[in-house]
């Protein structure tokens, strides 16, 4: 009954006061600041705003008026003129929509704010995670390439001497029948100028897991073009 209304204006009249006075002190912040030839940041804004969309009907019109004075007056500084522009801009959306509605369109602008906030912390995080992820790829395959290319190279160099012992001349044969194996032992500059045939002929099929994480160190250290060693890159990965 009657004791419900009148509770229910209480109630509203605390929301008022609140809104007034928050209201207030968040554009008196934003005034000190521009006058003070400083830039507001977003978040004062959106303080403000928050405030001012729950302000009663009275006080929103009120305070448009008072931004248009403002813009128009010439004694304005031009940074409090540029912040009464962009409030009117603002405010002329919502000057003429009763308090309820204005404060429904807040609290889903400021859902919105938030959601759009957590899902940049989410991306950020994931991008991070990536790129460690990349980079201890990177370290895994250096690694592999290190080890590869020194054994690779004591038997090449065996191999020219004459000087290969028996059990190695199935490793070097493997290496040097295999042209995705034998990047690993050319210097990058002949890697990149490679004909884009030469890749079209590559795959990785047979080879041991350090062996592709070798030559893809290979290939991201000569970064050759076209769409045939793409491809291959591709396939290692």
């Amino acid at each position: 009954g009657e004791g419900d209304s009148s509770e229910e204006e209480d109630e509203q009249e605390r929301e008022d006061r609140l809104a007034q006075k928050g209201y207030a002190a968040a554009k008196a912040a934003i005034l000190q600041c521009c006058r003070g030839g400083g830039k507001p940041s977003g978040e004062l804004y959106t303080e403000r705003d928050a405030h001012l969309y729950r302000l009663p009907d009275e006080d929103v019109r009120s305070e448009y008026g008072w931004y248009t004075e403002v813009y128009l007056d010439d004694e304005t500084p031009p940074s409090v003129r540029g912040m009464a522009e962009m409030t009117l801009i603002r405010l002329g959306e919502v000057v003429d929509l009763p308090q309820k509605r204005r404060a429904r369109l807040m609290e889903r602008q400021a859902e919105e704010a938030r959601l759009a906030r957590e899902q940049r912390v989410h991306d950020e995080s994931r991008d991070a995670a990536e790129r460690a992820e990349r980079r201890r790829q990177a370290a895994m395959n250096a690694a592999a390439f290190a080890e590869c290319a020194a054994q690779w190279r004591r038997l090449q160099a065996a191999h020219s001497s004459g000087g290969l012992a028996a059990d190695e001349t199935a490793s070097w044969r493997r290496v040097s029948n295999r042209p995705e194996l034998r990047l690993v032992l050319e210097p990058p500059e002949r890697v990149r100028k490679m004909p884009p045939g030469s890749f079209g002929a590559m795959g990785t099929s047979g080879l041991q897991p350090t062996e592709l994480r070798a030559v893809a160190h290979a290939l991201a250290v000569a970064e050759p073009t076209g769409a045939a060693a793409q491809r291959f890159i591709g396939l290692l990965r």
